[in-house]
């Protein structure tokens, strides 16, 4: 990736942004996030994808002939593992308690991974912006769009999506770099392996990325570059069969076919593996609800959506814009059916996030005119955003729709001082044994590390972060 095509110093903004954004918070472990970090955990130090030696991961697990594993499937911890080496190593050198010892492990992991992901997606879609204005302006613009969306509070957690996303783009950025040309066969197999590879980390990515799939085909110009991509985007489907032949008989085996908890069970007994048609309610709660609305809550999203129907009209990358906006309309509609449409326990609509980097491009053609608008949007939905990783990622939930505000709720428990809202002794070890899970389930941030308290631990975050972005926007200025 030839990053120094956008200003050198922005890009360097660009990676304290993405380190500051994934570093600054540490948001615990839900089911889903012990499910992925303790299977990454188990690769580095066991070699195995089995989670049998940490019994406190029993929500989002499935089994088979008397072992325990992820319910999801393989390629998060797969991604995650070079991280989760360092951060043992880091955890290991730690002079003192286990339990200190495995939170600051899962830290320098979630720094590494999250904030490389984080980095990447930054830079990918400051590039891609630069198509309708000056690079520095549009590294501005990308940093806007991140603080903005739910990606950046998913950055501060093991949930996948913000890995899955970034593969999404990456599929969108390579032919974008070689517009004008034909793809070299690598490029061509790579962009195939990203778009295979969302699916790998999460199953329901398939729905966001087959618009995108179905473009890059018609939008290539040769049977070579085709073939490539077929055969890139099988590669991990062939790692997918392996990993369901190994562990759980078969090739065909998903490991939604094998869960445990109850709930789970009955839930994907519903329709096809738990997907039922698109339901009005559900849908219209994903759009514009309170409780999970994605365009009430982060509009430039919206945003974005209005520049693809504007791109959509004529030019080069007018097919582009049309798959886009399909992607986002399937995979909305696709999960207002599926039975655990809020995402379970969630800040948010987390389950429509890979899409949502295909959304933001559509920020770049209204920005010239709009600019005001994409400003006055981000902006509040930034402080929105803080309320995730300093109060609470995973908030309780229920399938009802507009079950609560989601702003206000945590806006009142932000309020009251509770940051974050189930906050114990930081790096306690009173909850389990630290040997039964990967990483205690506890949320805390770098202001309680050096002694602030309550809502007062958010303002360094918010400082230094406000401090990039007009950094930034003096670099778009000058430019």
């Amino acid at each position: 990736m030839d990053a120094f095509t956008l200003p050198r110093r922005c890009v360097w903004l660009l990676l304290a942004v993405a380190t500051w954004s994934a570093g600054y918070f540490y948001t615990g472990g839900g089911a889903s996030q012990q499910a992925h970090y303790g299977t990454a955990r188990a690769l580095v130090d066991h070699g195995t994808f089995r989670l049998d030696d940490y019994r406190f991961i029993d929500v989002d697990v499935a089994r088979f002939e008397g072992h325990k594993l992820s319910n999801k499937p393989p390629g998060f911890p797969i991604l995650m593992a070079p991280a989760a080496l360092v951060g043992g190593v880091a955890g290991k050198l730690w002079p003192g308690r286990e339990g200190t010892a495995r939170q600051v492990g899962a830290y320098v992991t979630q720094l590494l991974l999250m904030g490389g992901l984080s980095f990447a997606l930054l830079l990918m879609l400051a590039l891609i912006l630069s198509s309708w204005m000056a690079p520095a302006a549009a590294a501005c613009v990308a940093a806007l769009c991140f603080l903005g969306s739910y990606l950046w509070p998913f950055a501060t957690t093991f949930f996948s999506h913000v890995g899955t996303a970034a593969c999404g783009l990456l599929a969108v950025f390579i032919p974008w770099r070689a517009r004008g040309r034909e793809l070299s066969t690598r490029e061509a197999a790579l962009t195939g392996f990203a778009l295979g590879y969302g699916p790998l980390i999460e199953y329901a990515a398939v729905v966001a990325f087959l618009p995108i799939g179905v473009w890059l085909l018609w939008h290539v110009r040769s049977w070579r570059e085709r073939a490539a991509l077929v055969g890139g985007a099988l590669v991990p489907l062939l790692v997918l069969m392996a990993y369901q032949a190994y562990y759980f008989g078969s090739p065909f085996a998903l490991s939604y076919a094998h869960l445990s908890t109850e709930h789970q069970v009955a839930g994907h007994a519903k329709g096809f593996l738990g997907a039922s048609w698109p339901r009005k309610e559900e849908l219209r709660e994903l759009t514009f609800g309170t409780y999970r609305g994605l365009f009430s809550i982060t509009p430039v999203t919206l945003v974005g959506a209005v520049g693809l129907g504007v791109l959509a009209r004529r030019g080069e990358w007018a097919g582009y814009a049309r798959a886009a906006l399909l992607s986002a309309a399937a995979m909305l509609l696709f999960i207002s059916g599926y039975w655990a449409w809020q995402g379970g326990s969630s800040f948010g609509p987390r389950l429509v996030l890979p899409m949502v980097p295909f959304l933001l491009v559509g920020v770049g053609v209204l920005w010239q005119r709009y600019a005001p608008v994409v400003v006055g949007v981000t902006v509040p939905a930034f402080f929105f955003m803080i309320l995730g990783p300093a109060v609470c990622m995973i908030p309780h939930a229920s399938h009802t729709p507009g079950y609560y505000n989601l702003v206000r709720f945590l806006g009142d428990k932000f309020l009251r001082g509770q940051v974050p809202a189930y906050a114990d002794p930081i790096f306690g070890e009173h909850l389990l044994p630290p040997t039964e899970r990967p990483t205690l389930g506890l949320a805390w941030n770098l202001g309680h590390v050096v002694g602030l308290q309550h809502e007062w631990t958010v303002v360094p975050f918010v400082v230094v972060m406000t401090a990039l972005v007009v950094l930034l926007w003096r670099e778009a200025r000058r430019a």
